[in-house]
């Protein structure tokens, strides 16, 4: 019995150390992964910035050559534009002074005819615009009153729509306040059984390991027991023995 027992406890002891052994190499391989990760973007960031790096010197080197570069074009086309602006100013008043001289002598006839026309065309004007001004009040009256009635019409259109949003949205919030509420149940009772299961797998291994831990307690009361009883057994027939060798003797 006591070489069960041993033999028992030495595969107890094997199975508790292959499972830290597992737990170890997991850790260990976790963590090597861990590190690689760490390497990898360390590396990629490292590689990112030295590109960016690159590419911002050799743009803003670039940016600077083609700045100065139409800079000269700029300067080059302003001195051409200014000559030009220097002819055409000369040419211009050439043209106007003649054409001055032509028109001062047309003008001073037409102002007789103009003074005339202006005379006629403020009449007409004056009796268009207050035709227009009384035009304008009527309608802007007209206006008003039509303004008016549709903006009684407009609020109770807007009340109206107001009130059958009002009814629409609550009958949506009520259907989707239902529909939640059933899911959250579904969901509540997933979570309770997933805590269920979880526990009562638990404590199937904690009672395994307790029944296992109390059969070897048992077992080593009964070998105790046992090796007590044969220990006396065995103290007796010697003295038994060595009585009956002292009386023959």
């Amino acid at each position: 019995m006591r070489r069960s027992a041993v033999l028992i406890q030495l595969h107890w002891r094997s199975i508790l150390a292959c499972r830290v052994l597992r737990q170890l190499k997991a850790q260990n391989a976790i963590k090597h992964q861990a590190a690689l990760k760490i390497q990898h973007y360390f590396r990629s960031y490292k590689q990112m910035v030295t590109d960016y790096y690159n590419f911002h010197v050799i743009r803003l080197a670039v940016i600077t050559i083609q700045t100065a570069f139409r800079g000269f074009l700029e300067k080059k086309f302003v001195k051409k534009l200014k000559a030009v602006i220097l002819i055409q100013a000369v040419f211009h008043g050439m043209a106007a002074r003649r054409q001055y001289k032509q028109t001062k002598s047309l003008v001073i006839r037409l102002q007789a005819f103009v003074r005339r026309n202006q005379m006629c065309q403020r009449y007409k004007r004056m009796r268009k615009a207050a035709l227009v001004l009384q035009q304008r009040f009527r309608a802007k009256k007209t206006g008003q009153e039509a303004l008016e009635q549709y903006q009684r019409v407009r609020s109770a259109v807007i009340c109206l729509q107001a009130s059958f949003r009002c009814c629409r949205e609550r009958d949506e919030y009520n259907k989707v306040r239902n529909s939640t509420i059933i899911i959250q149940s579904y969901a509540r009772m997933l979570k309770d059984r997933r805590n269920f299961c979880s526990l009562r797998s638990a404590t199937v291994v904690v009672q395994r390991f307790y029944r296992a831990l109390d059969l070897g307690r048992a077992v080593r009361r009964s070998y105790c027991c046992r090796r007590n009883a044969t220990l006396k057994i065995q103290v007796g027939n010697s003295s038994a023995k060595l009585t009956k060798q002292s009386l023959t003797s």
